[in-house]
């Protein structure tokens, strides 16, 4: 189509209103030159005139990637050249900064001559939420790509020739406050490698560390360093590694560049770098510093000497790790004057970074400043050469549970993976489709649109997905790649890609889903390592490791305006929860039968909530009354009570419907050693209790009696041999009902399952102490009664765990020996467990002391260490090791001295203010004590101190605690 017919068509302004993009031929789109940024960077500013989309689009990145025919294809490129990586650090290290940087020189988002987008000016891509706008924080975590980079390093084509591939990056930028690791978490748990931003001032934070274990727990073992902000006072790249050292971090940040300081001035800056690597001087020019500059470092330049140490260094470093490059070093002429450190080709150094790198026993350390537009390009080159592909990480590992298993047991860290099921390996190579949602986002127009990552197989739109979590079928309707919140549409998302489905009703963070319609793997044309190929059953039981969610620790009451705004009130917080699973729902308050009409909802923080009643009165439009913020406890049972046993029998109506079903349930404490490994677990799906549900269908208890056609009321196999194939279907309030598909009957021994750990996660939802969540539990369900599917529902078997469970953990009211009625209210054998937090003061010395005695004696807190910045030289909280194995550019550099001179931040460095230094304070302290603390440390240390804090675990309160927080609660 020409330009004329094109800017004439009556297309043009739906293209923009739906922003799902689709150009013809469709190859053509999947460029990666991506969305249509030049219309509308914002979800909420659509209202374009025709005459504005004409006279915009000849210059829109739809338009450009259109006419690049040449440029690559997703669906065809090959896998070995595509990067899935997440940008994370502390908040305010410049993260966003830099990925908008990245996506402008990947010709991402802005055509040519433009400039990228701003976080002051709120015109960024990828924090695209009126909240990150008006905050100028990232809230969501969002995905951008594929984007294109040529890599440098060329490859040797068919023909013989050299050529440069084009790699493929799908970016995922992160928050970097603590209130929403969520979002941190599900970015990890997809991704292959990360880029870890860290302040040239502050050095390694609080948050940097936390970040980089969430990587650890996905095993995202390959990651590049940046030192940001060096054009700031106070900067420093040498402390900024002493710092990765010292925190423990990594103790191998091999430096691979130099900064260049500013000629002819006195204050801090920083105008290039300097490659160690190829021995060359980096400058950059352009509106955004689109043009890097290279050229030889000859000797004799001021710098050369310190580089020549600095690439001497590199190379011996790598060589005592990599036997390839240390042979190659063996074989060089030693005669010369410059040895056979300086005459190491740049390409083998690159070979042993990237073998070393994707080994994680060494981190790539690139520096420059994102807003001034320098580094930025080397960082992508990095990306390209040193970060793993999809096809460089080991297989994924699933559990599944075979067909004939009718147990499921929760495993003792909290897992939903059954323990009677076995490990398989999901290889690229496999035929079925596989794929794990790791994020859900609501649209008002398309509804759910999930984010996955393919492990196997080929998703196409054509693909019927099963939910192995939740049972359900889901058919999509569009497959789309990502760019923030805009989206590219395409035919089909391949294993290894990061891409979006539209379609999915009832799918959630964490879900797997397979393709059971999908041929196995036969032998001879499958690479698969996996041993054997899984069956259809086998492929509805796998589960891929979900994302870590953690526990909520804030709470704050919600209340309809009226009883019309009940329903509206509740599909909003359903949607809501859905898109951040990190926020928790108890409506229990707002039954009929408590009489408060109160919903609580729980997260991980004050902002966080503040976030979400923002989102819920703008977005949503709810029209509810919100309580205070208040610290959100737990209930748990003292290991003195031993073990609880009852079992019972439930034969009553139900909403109308009659109900039977018979089950015993056993509970008991865990102890404090138990406890912290749930504390520690991968997946806290049960809320901090363990569940195992044993199903035996042998059992024939007193009171069964002989069903039609000769079976067993009670009968397991009978029961999932009777039930209908349950198919979910979405409701006015985002909740799923269920209706029969008689053509496929039988439920799954999964399924059943299922029903039974949804109904108990149900249960434990609410203790009957303070109607806080339980936690710390050990619940055993066996010698289940199942009557049928009609009179044994899910419903029924949600009330008969609630019942059993409330039943256990009530003592019964003593009776009254002339009257025979109970003498008073049933008595909760529960007691409370409150958050305690990990926490970091930084504070001067010279008021040390007072900080110390107030954590003490008025917080209620546990000072754990201290650490002295005088003394840093001394102190390394890593292995042993560390700054004498890498090189630390030396303080005599002009650019160190101009740093230091004015430093005051970074982890390590005296401080030359009041004091006369600052030191870290590490300590515990309950989340209630921490609420309004930010005042009070001000107040102590004359406003020259801050503080973080991140969750540590639960712990039991004492009788005198635990009077004083019921009478706080008001109970």
């Amino acid at each position: 189509m020409s330009l004329a017919r094109l800017c004439c068509s009556s297309k043009l302004p739906r293209l923009a209103a739906s922003r799902v993009v689709s150009l013809a031929p469709r190859t053509t789109l999947l460029a990666g030159r991506t969305t249509p940024t030049s219309f509308s960077r914002s979800t909420s500013h659509l209202r374009l005139t025709s005459s504005h989309l004409i006279r915009n689009f000849t210059s829109s990145p739809i338009f450009l990637a259109a006419e690049r025919a040449a440029a690559p294809q997703a669906e065809a490129h090959p896998i070995s050249l595509l990067r899935n990586i997440s940008i994370i650090a502390h908040i305010d290290a410049g993260k966003t900064t830099l990925t908008e940087r990245l996506l402008h020189l990947t010709n991402a988002v802005s055509s040519s001559g433009a400039i990228p987008g701003d976080v002051d000016s709120g015109s960024t891509v990828t924090d695209f939420l009126e909240q990150e706008r008006q905050r100028g924080i990232t809230i969501q975590s969002a995905a951008v790509g594929p984007v294109w980079w040529p890599s440098p390093s060329p490859s040797p084509s068919s023909a013989g020739k050299k050529k440069r591939d084009t790699v493929g990056i799908t970016l995922v930028d992160t928050p970097g406050h603590i209130d929403f690791g969520i979002e941190v978490e599900r970015a990890l748990r997809v991704v292959d490698g990360a880029v870890v931003v860290l302040d040239g001032v502050e050095g390694v934070e609080s948050q940097t560390e936390n970040v980089w274990g969430q990587a650890a727990r996905y095993n995202v073992k390959s990651s590049i360093l940046f030192i940001n902000k060096l054009d700031r006072m106070g900067s420093s790249v040498a402390q900024s590694l002493r710092s990765v050292i010292r925190s423990g971090l990594h103790q191998r940040p091999l430096l691979l560049q130099l900064p260049v300081p500013v000629e002819g001035r006195d204050e801090p800056g920083i105008s290039g770098v300097v490659d160690l690597v190829e021995m060359q001087a980096l400058t950059f020019s352009g509106k955004a510093g689109e043009v890097a500059n290279r050229r030889e470092l000859k000797v004799g330049e001021e710098m050369y000497e310190e580089a020549k140490e600095a690439r001497h260094a590199l190379v011996e470093c790598l060589a005592s790790l990599d036997d390839v490059l240390l042979e190659e070093l063996f074989g060089l002429p030693t005669g010369s004057g410059e040895g056979p450190h300086g005459k190491m080709p740049a390409s083998s150094l690159k070979q042993a970074i990237r073998r070393q790198t994707l080994a994680g026993t060494i981190l790539p350390v690139l520096c420059g400043s994102a807003a001034k537009n320098i580094g930025v390009q080397p960082l992508l080159d990095a990306i390209a050469d040193y970060l793993p592909s999809p096809a460089d990480k080991s297989e994924v590992v699933g559990t599944v549970t075979g067909s004939s298993s009718i147990t499921s047991k929760g495993s003792a860290k909290g897992e939903e993976a059954s323990s009677a099921g076995k490990e398989i390996s999901v290889s690229l190579n496999d035929k079925r489709t596989t794929a794990l949602a790791f994020k859900v986002v609501h649209d008002k127009r398309r509804g759910p649109t999930t984010f996955i990552r393919v492990y196997s197989g080929t998703l196409h739109r054509s693909s019927v997905l099963f939910n192995t979590t939740t049972g359900a079928r889901e058919r999509l309707s569009r497959v789309l790649f990502p760019f923030a919140d805009q989206y590219v549409e395409t035919a089909t998302i391949r294993a290894g890609q990061i891409g979006v489905i539209l379609g999915l009703r009832d799918t959630r963070t964490g879900d797997t889903l397979v393709d059971i319609s999908s041929n196995p793997n036969s032998p001879s044309n499958s690479k698969s390592t996996t041993s054997k190929a899984l069956d259809a059953n086998e492929a509805k039981s796998l589960q891929l490791k979900k994302v870590h969610i953690p526990p909520p620790v804030f709470s704050m009451s919600l209340e309809p305006a009226s009883k019309s705004d009940v329903d509206s009130v509740s599909e909003a917080l359903h949607l809501l929860i859905r898109t951040d699973p990190s926020l928790r729902l108890d409506e229990a308050g707002a039954s009929a039968g408590t009489g408060t009409g109160q919903m609580v909802l729980s997260g991980m923080g004050e902002l966080h909530l503040e976030i979400a009643k923002d989102r819920l009165a703008n977005e949503f439009g709810v029209n509810a009354r919100m309580g205070a913020v208040r610290v959100s406890y737990r209930e748990t049972l003292g290991e003195e009570v031993g073990v609880l046993e009852v079992r019972e029998t439930v034969e009553r109506e139900l909403a109308g419907k009659k109900i039977k079903i018979g089950a015993e349930m056993r509970v008991r404490a865990l102890g404090e050693e138990e406890l912290g490994r749930v504390n520690d677990a991968d997946a806290i799906s049960f809320g901090g209790n363990v569940i195992n549900i044993s199903f035996d269908s042998g059992s024939n208890h007193d009171g069964n009696k002989a069903g039609k056609e000769g079976k067993e009321e009670n009968d397991i196999e009978a029961y999932l041999a009777d039930s209908p194939r349950q198919s979910k279907s979405k409701s006015s309030k985002d909740s799923s009902t269920t209706s029969s598909d008689s053509s496929r009957p039988g439920m799954d021994p999964t399924t059943l399952a299922t029903m039974f750990k949804t109904g108990m996660v149900a249960a434990l939802s609410r203790g009957p102490l303070t109607s806080n969540p339980l936690m710390g539990l050990e619940i055993s369900i066996s010698n289940i009664d199942l009557y049928g599917p009609e009179l044994s529902s899910s419903a029924a078997i949600s009330y008969l765990l609630s019942r059993l469970l409330r039943t256990l953990l009530r003592t019964k009211p003593k009776l009254n020996p002339d009257t025979g009625l109970p003498s008073g209210p049933a008595v909760a054998r529960t007691t409370l467990m409150e958050p305690m937090m990990s926490t970091r003061i930084m504070v001067p010395e010279v008021h040390l002391g007072k900080v110390i005695n107030d954590i003490t004696s008025e917080q209620g807190g546990l000072v754990q260490d201290v650490i002295h910045a005088a003394s840093s030289s001394e102190v390394s909280r890593g292995e042993t090791g560390g700054e004498e194995e890498v090189y630390i550019p030396k303080s005599s550099n002009r650019f160190e001295l101009q740093s230091s001179a004015a430093s005051s931040g970074a982890k390590g460095k005296s401080d030359g203010g009041e004091g006369g230094g600052k030191a870290e304070i590490h300590a515990v302290v309950p989340l209630a004590n921490l609420v309004r603390y930010s005042s009070k440390l001000r107040a102590l240390a004359a406003g020259n101190a801050q503080f973080s804090m991140q969750l540590q675990g639960f712990a039991k309160v004492s009788p005198s605690r635990q009077s004083e927080i019921l009478q706080d609660l008001g109970r």
